[in-house]
């Protein structure tokens, strides 16, 4: 399983970028390699290397097709070639357990039926949902059956560069339309009422939740306790969650193959009891197989959990039937067949990171231990028993004594010992994640190692009181203990963790990292791991010249954005913010509202600010004055370098001049009483016209439209997105 593992997920990486849509050359692609490999069976040439060939261009070809296949299943029964372009008539089926925000209530959905000008059609598809949120909506849950009134459209790829391509992330699950609906334009036809495994699994997920609620504990104890047990992380609050990622122990918060191995474990010590029999083995493994698959579909089946509840999967059949294949055949074997029915997962950070994780640890931490050998006792203990022994303590007392003073080292190098192992543990599953956690979170928690020390070890503690507390919470007096002592152990835990947090430099964030010095730093680690285990100096080498030109790379890189000079104004809800980029140097231009609290387009702006290390960042508003050697603004104006820009707001629309001053853009912004671009031709001279994003869809579209007419170019940000202009 190990040697087709590889050539498979290639496939899968090459067909989700280059697709086929037609099944028959899937089906014969896949008959000639298979005759190709019967044939050089048949030849004896099957440890040959045309036969290797043969054998990984064949499982390359079946995962390139699986992905094909998976693109092609919108067929004509897809409810998008029924949608039509206005508001209609949908039937749909909750697929999820709903999730709440500030203002919306979200949810996947199964679309049954679809109406159009013709009538009703059966379809298929799914939907995402997004309910306008009050208290009926969040009373919606799995399996639920609706009819909705709304307008279906396609998820809108990234209206800024760099942003988080949610239409991406969205297809990768199946998802490709969304729909918004409002309180007056749904009803519930049909409760859920379908028995399933997946519907009793999410109702009794949610009195979990509920029971968790009414505990008495707070509720950030509470959204940490749900996270722990459930997977359910949408009670904790943003600033919990990022104390968590600060401190380095993020997964904490997230089901994972550790709480999953802590109840795979404790199921096994349940049946120590039992015998070795093959009766025996065979229910103690249906036993253990059917709490672990329960329990990761009650967690949501995260890919992290899939992975774990696979990997434990095939040791138990193993051990069931007395076989045992190596780890790493059980760790690609788990791959294969998840990535069989769902391929897309490859793609999926927690899927990465997972394998990632867990074969770092195998790996390296083995090594890692060797570096300092802990022994089991010290001289000195011994020393000191022989000199008991020769006479110095005769007594009962004095024996009694120098056992005790052993004990108590050999405890103390017990405890050693563990803390060594957790530190290997962390440092090998840290360093095989590096890359992609750099790439896809930008952000390093320098004292990683002090939080998974001291939190991490307790995880089995804390998982165990939530599960006492959802057991009997209901009984008086025992439940309000249980409560007591999971709010201490949450206490202590955030306490570790916010002490972690707050030390000095904990968290380097926001640093620049492309794919390919992810795909650099990768390489020499793996040649540096390669070194480190084998001991081989050709590794040794190459991951050294990997290094430098990684380092040649980043300088490259820094001297190219030195050089930049550029300005962008975002694509942001609600708000005109242009952005000014010198160098490292950036002039931040915005409204007073985004001035006062810079997290409210942090989503739009983060992305490219962090791609053009911007580290020297001068916020400013429309309405400060402002001048040095590279920009300028004041009343309505503003200068960068030779580009000059006049803003027509509300307040200054009807403002009279007696001259008409030259510029380059005309920006309009927060919609302004303009009948006709027109009459800003009469005002400025100007070479193009840009639409904020901060103006109605209705005027923005009547300006663009009147600007075509007059032949002016203008760029509409609230419906093309960002405009961005390179001037160097």
């Amino acid at each position: 399983m190990l040697k087709l593992i590889f050539p498979f997920m290639l496939g899968i990486f090459i067909g989700a970028y280059h697709p086929i849509d037609n099944k028959v050359v899937i089906f014969v692609g896949l008959a000639v390699f298979l005759l190709a490999l019967y044939y050089l069976a048949y030849l004896r040439l099957k440890r040959t290397w045309w036969y290797a060939i043969v054998f990984n261009l064949c499982f390359a070809f079946v995962g390139y097709s699986i992905v094909s296949v998976h693109y092609m299943q919108r067929g004509p029964a897809d409810f998008s070639n029924y949608c039509p372009d206005n508001y209609t008539w949908a039937e749909v089926v909750l697929q999820d357990m709903p999730t709440q925000s500030e203002k919306t209530v979200k949810t996947k959905a199964d679309v049954l039926k679809i109406q159009d000008s013709t009538g009703w059609h059966s379809v298929s598809g799914k939907v995402m949902l997004f309910f306008r949120k009050d208290s009926i909506t969040q009373q919606l849950g799995y399996g639920d059956k609706l009819l909705v009134y709304t307008k279906i459209t396609e998820v809108a790829p990234p209206q800024n560069p760099y942003q988080f391509n949610y239409k991406e992330y969205l297809q990768r699950k199946g998802i490709y339309y969304q729909a918004y609906i409002s309180s007056d334009q749904y009803r519930v036809t049909q409760p859920a009422s379908e028995i399933s495994i997946f519907s009793v699994a999410y109702s009794l997920r949610i009195k979990m939740i509920n029971l968790i609620k009414r505990s008495g504990l707070s509720p950030k104890e509470q959204g940490i306790a749900s996270a722990l047990l459930l997977g359910w992380d949408e009670d904790i609050d943003e600033e919990t969650h990022q104390s968590f990622s600060n401190a380095g122990i993020a997964h904490f918060l997230s089901i994972s193959g550790l709480h999953l191995g802590i109840i795979f474990m404790f199921i096994g010590y349940m049946f120590f009891w039992m015998g070795n029999s093959r009766r025996n083995r065979m229910i103690r493994g249906f036993v253990q197989l059917v709490v672990l698959w329960f329990f990761a579909v009650i967690t949501g089946l995260s890919p992290s959990i899939l992975r774990a509840a696979t990997m434990f999967s095939l040791i138990t059949v193993g051990e069931m039937f007395f076989t045992r294949a190596s780890f790493y055949n059980n760790l690609a074997s788990s791959a294969f067949i998840l990535l069989l029915f769902r391929p897309l997962l490859l793609f999926d950070v927690g899927f990465q990171l997972s394998y990632l994780g867990v074969i770092g640890i195998v790996v390296l931490q083995p090594r890692i231990k060797e570096l300092i050998n802990v022994p089991t006792n010290l001289k000195l203990a011994q020393s000191l028993q022989n000199l008991w022994n020769q006479g110095f303590a005769t007594s009962a007392f004095g024996k009694a004594l120098a056992k005790s003073v052993q004990g108590i080292v050999n405890a103390f190098l017990w405890l050693v010992q563990k803390v060594w192992e957790l530190i290997c543990v962390s440092v090998a599953a840290q360093v095989a994640t590096l890359p992609l956690t750099f790439y896809y979170f930008h952000q390093f928690p320098v004292y990683f190692l002090i939080a998974n020390v001291t939190v991490i070890p307790f995880a089995g503690f804390l998982l165990a009181t939530v599960i006492f507390v959802v057991a009997f919470s209901w009984i008086p007096v025992v439940g309000g203990w249980i409560v007591k002592l999971l709010s201490l152990e949450i206490t202590a835990i955030t306490s570790v963790t916010s002490f972690v947090e707050k030390l000095p430099n904990a968290t380097i964030k926001d640093f620049y990292f492309d794919k390919t010095m992810a795909v650099l730093t990768a390489l020499f680690i793996l040649c540096y791991a390669f070194a480190f285990v084998k001991r081989r100096k050709w590794a040794l080498f190459t991951a050294m010249g990997f290094s430098a030109v990684f380092i040649v790379y980043v300088g490259w890189v820094s001297y190219q954005k030195e050089g930049q000079h550029k300005w962008i104004a975002y694509s942001t809800r609600n708000h005109l913010v242009m952005e000014f980029l010198c160098g490292n140097t950036s002039y931040f231009l915005s409204d007073t509202s985004v001035v006062a609290n810079p997290k409210l387009v942090e989503f739009s702006t983060q992305g490219y600010q962090r791609n053009n290390m911007t580290n020297n960042r001068i916020n400013l508003s429309l309405h400060d004055k402002y001048v040095d050697s590279l920009f300028f603004v004041d009343q309505g104006f503003a200068a960068f370098g030779n580009t000059r820009f006049a803003f027509v707001t509300l307040n200054n629309c009807k403002t009279k001049s007696s001259f008409s001053p030259t510029v380059d853009y005309v920006v309009l912004s927060g919609g302004p009483k303009l009948k006709d671009v027109g009459e800003l031709t009469q005002k400025y001279h100007f070479k193009q016209l840009v639409i904020g994003p901060d103006n109605s869809r209705y005027k923005s579209q009547r300006w663009q439209s009147q600007a075509d007419s007059l032949g002016i170019p203008c760029h509409n940000i609230v419906t093309d997105g960002a405009l961005e202009v390179i001037e160097n």
